[in-house]
């Protein structure tokens, strides 16, 4: 079987219940937050004991918001998330303006790599940022 993460994304709720997240933990500077801040002070806090990517830590939660991705997101890590994450949740609400039925489930790097794992170790810094 084929590893879902390379395949497989997060729904619309996933995102904006992560967004919430954020706010809730972070009140005074989720807006200043970076990917990569996020990374290292919440995903990488919630996966570290299972040794596992966010959406795995996800699934076991509530694999209602894990299914086939339709989006693929590119970003940069420098790139504020709670910008990142609203562009995400305005997307899918066109979307659904549009009338499209098809759910949006979106492949996004910080939720489907294990972030415990180093795994821009081989790849040059302009790359990332």
């Amino acid at each position: 079987m084929a590893d879902q993460r390379l395949t497989h994304g997060v729904s619309v709720a996933a995102v904006r219940r992560f967004l919430d997240d954020l706010k809730r933990e972070f009140p005074d500077t989720y807006t200043e937050m970076t990917t990569e801040d996020a990374c290292k002070q919440l995903v990488v806090p919630r996966t570290r004991q299972d040794n596992c990517a966010y959406v795995e830590h996800l699934r076991k939660q509530s694999p209602e918001h894990v299914n086939k991705a339709t989006v693929f997101v590119s970003h940069a890590w420098r790139y504020k998330i709670a910008d990142v994450l609203n562009v995400l949740l305005e997307f899918a609400e066109e979307q659904a303006r549009k009338g499209d039925a098809q759910p949006v489930f979106f492949w996004f790097d910080l939720f489907m790599n294990n972030q415990n794992a180093n795994v821009t170790a081989n790849l040059p810094p302009e790359c990332c940022n």
